[in-house]
């Protein structure tokens, strides 16, 4: 099932996950002063200056901040890639490619997350947009390991990314991607990774 947002013929997405945790892996910091709470309020996510700058970022940070939902999310940024590899966007190699990229921390509302649960749910996400036809995107989903004031757990890093034959491009690409996430991740994430 399409979500309809995309080119009609168009190659699958790429996506994939893997997971980063060890000595020197990027820790991500779940109880970090300066989130702010978009499930109880998810008009700030439009004050968000990476939002301003990204058109579709906010309602994608608010689907993935849904009340009652098993997600939020943590930090995010918005950047323009110094070099496009073709074959990882599945695009031309013999047209000039600009890129617009944007990573985002999802973070269990359950603190003390295990590595297995995040596994079934990235496993998931990743099946689910191999499937969606979306040309010149891709989506990876790193699991890191979490530090709460609680404790640790396994979160998340989802990097989203669009290429096209200039900046316009890609971020109208990165706009479009944004809205097709924000209707498959949440049905997908939100849900107890065990069913």
């Amino acid at each position: 099932m399409s979500t309809g947002l995309s080119n009609t013929g168009a190659c699958e997405m790429e996506a994939d996950w893997e997971i980063e945790i060890g000595e020197g892996a990027p820790v991500i910091d779940a109880a970090w002063e300066g989130t702010l709470d978009l499930v109880r309020q998810p008009m700030l996510a439009g004050t968000l200056p990476e939002a301003k700058q990204q058109k579709g970022l906010a309602e994608l940070l608010v689907a993935l901040n849904a009340r009652g939902g098993a997600i939020r999310t943590g930090k995010c940024d918005i950047w323009t890639p110094n070099e496009i590899d073709p074959y990882e966007f599945d695009a031309s190699p013999d047209e000039p490619l600009v890129g617009a990229a944007c990573y985002i921390d999802i973070l269990s509302d359950e603190p003390h997350t295990e590595l297995d649960a995040m596994k079934l749910r990235a496993k998931a996400v990743v099946a689910r947009l191999k499937a969606e036809p979306f040309a010149s995107a891709r989506v990876d989903l790193v699991l890191r390991r979490s530090v709460w004031k609680t404790g640790e757990g396994v979160c998340i890093t989802l990097y989203a990314a669009t290429c096209g034959k200039s900046k316009c491009d890609a971020e109208s690409r990165l706009t479009e991607l944004f809205a097709c996430l924000a209707l498959l991740l949440p049905v997908i994430l939100h849900k107890n990774p065990a069913q």
